[in-house]
């Protein structure tokens, strides 16, 4: 059997016997999808709030949320959609501000902000960019989990907010998007931490319900939840892609609302319901943008994980052409786990977060990395390393006996295993 997996922007191909492979899992492509219609479906019936039109009503000024670069949001087919609907309901152009929702992310180009909103939106409104260190923040209240809520002032200062962006799984906040986009999107370092660090129980260990998936019971969730109360007045749009990136469905409404039934329309269409684990699970990343760093590709590692059986083999493929994505990152793997796990409850970082997930799967599995990075900064995270998808499988072949079993995902930064009785 052949097979062809997204690898940055370009595919890697790869051979494996039929009598190994017992499922090969695809995220849908669903064509001759309207996504205008779609779109406008979704703002014609929004979801726990007054229409668009009467929301904007007696609006001094606007500002519109987006996802950055790291988020594949169709953002230059949603804002001149949006953007004609507020001009139509009486806001000025002048009055309208976009701002990304960087998060603690790095910042990004012109030419990258220029490529995400299209050309006529960027040279013809206020751009912003939201920067969670050095950024101007207002305090705008706690939440009941006792987290300070610090957002940009552009937003808190905002007569009207619409947040805008995807709806995806997210490894330990349930769901992306909806109060994501603001909380952390626009929030201040710290607000951020005190946010992610609920991840953690007092032993350094993860949260059981900071996962994938789900959001009641989720400390991080509920607190972002919380957290709304203190935004300006926010509309949300939210989008569903197929795996082509297309927009096939969408809601709007209520930030929370809204962001619920769009969440329970992504279980639906990427949850891959699974008899049993497997010895090998061979993933994508996802392609560029979500491999252009290993702190974006470990998303999909997360999920492809899932499918695998304890000591058994993972084979992702993530191109990382940006390199690690943190400067900070590869030094937690210089401390045995338990003074990792003792010294991140302490002080936590987003990143050593990511590194202990990273460090507590590779102890249960084997993870061989396809990728662009040296040799010795894989090995150093505890994986192995393979320059070629051919080296990758003679690697993951290796650690099997013949007659394992194997799952391929094509894009696991989108399908979610979900393995039967687990």
């Amino acid at each position: 059997m052949k097979f062809s997996l997204p690898y940055g922007s370009l595919r890697k191909d790869l051979s494996l016997e039929d009598k190994y492979v017992t499922s090969i899992v695809s995220p849908p492509r669903l064509p001759n999808v309207d996504e205008v219609e779609r779109l406008s479906s979704a703002i014609e019936h929004p979801i726990g709030s007054p229409g668009l039109k009467s929301f904007l009503s007696g609006a001094r000024d606007v500002t519109i949320v987006v996802p950055d670069k790291t988020r594949r949001g169709r953002v230059n087919i949603v804002l001149p959609f949006l953007i004609e609907r507020l001009v139509e309901s009486g806001v000025e152009e002048e009055a309208i501000t976009i701002i990304f929702a960087n998060g603690a992310h790095a910042k990004q180009s012109e030419e990258e902000k220029r490529n995400i909103l299209g050309d006529k939106i960027y040279l013809s409104f206020r751009i912003e960019e939201h920067d969670a260190y050095h950024g101007n923040f207002v305090d705008v209240g706690a939440t009941h989990f006792g987290t300070e809520v610090r957002l940009n002032a552009v937003v808190a200062h905002a007569h009207r907010v619409i947040a805008i962006g995807p709806i995806v799984h997210h490894y330990f906040a349930g769901f992306g998007g909806g109060p994501k986009l603001l909380m952390p999107g626009v929030a201040a370092y710290q607000s951020i931490l005190q946010n992610h660090r609920r991840t953690l129980t007092p032993e350094g260990n993860f949260h059981p319900n900071c996962e994938v998936g789900a959001l009641d019971g989720n400390p991080v969730a509920e607190d972002i939840a919380d957290a709304v109360r203190f935004f300006p007045p926010t509309f949300f749009l939210g989008t569903i892609h197929d795996a082509s990136g297309k927009i096939v469905d969408a809601v709007a409404g209520d930030i929370l609302q809204a962001h619920r039934l769009g969440a329970k329309k992504v279980e639906q269409m990427n949850a891959a319901h699974l008899d049993e684990p497997a010895d090998l699970v061979i993933a994508s990343a996802g392609g560029y943008p979500k491999d252009l760093n290993f702190i974006q590709a470990h998303k999909a590692i997360h999920h492809a994980a899932k499918a695998v059986r304890d000591g058994g083999v993972l084979l992702i493929f993530a191109e990382c052409r940006e390199g690690i994505g943190s400067q900070s990152f590869l030094q937690w793997f210089n401390m045995p786990i338990d003074e990792m796990k003792r010294h991140l409850f302490n002080e936590y970082t987003l990143h050593g977060h990511t590194a202990l997930s990273l460090r507590t799967k590779a102890q249960r599995i084997t993870i061989v990395l396809v990728s662009s990075l040296p040799d010795e900064v894989v090995e150093s995270m505890g994986l192995v390393a393979a320059r070629t998808p051919e080296k990758g499988l003679e690697e993951a072949r290796s650690r099997l006996t013949n007659s394992f079993k194997a799952i391929i995902l094509t894009d696991g930064s989108i399908t979610v295993p979900r393995i039967k009785g687990a």
